[in-house]
């Protein structure tokens, strides 16, 4: 048995079009599961590649830097964090899509 909500019809309509939303969205970010980013760090001397689930795939290393420690060590994190911040980027627009424009007061 399911609890009837007594909304104004606007309302309901709101409920409606964001249940559409969030399916849509659920759709779009299962989607980018499948997505890869691209991070780099000084011009390409690093290149990390993560997964839409944002777990690190890939790190290419270019032969140029080999014998710097401490540069392969700071442009590893900074390429990563590049395509970590594009990954939620991604992410956080397609979340933001999901209530985009409805009107949502007087629903909570």
């Amino acid at each position: 048995m399911g609890m009837k909500l007594n909304l104004p019809s606007n309302n309901r309509k709101s409920l409606q079009k964001m249940a559409e939303r969030m399916k849509e969205m659920q759709n779009r970010l299962a989607d980018l599961e499948n997505k890869k980013y691209k991070g780099s760090a000084g011009g390409d001397a690093v290149v990390a590649i993560l997964n839409g689930k944002l777990k690190l795939e890939e790190i290419n290393i270019s032969s140029e830097i080999m014998d710097d420690k401490e540069a392969i060590e700071d442009l590893t994190v900074s390429a990563v964090n590049d395509a970590l911040s594009k990954a939620i980027e991604e992410k956080e627009k397609i979340s933001d899509s999901a209530t985009a424009g409805l009107d949502v007061q007087g629903l909570f």
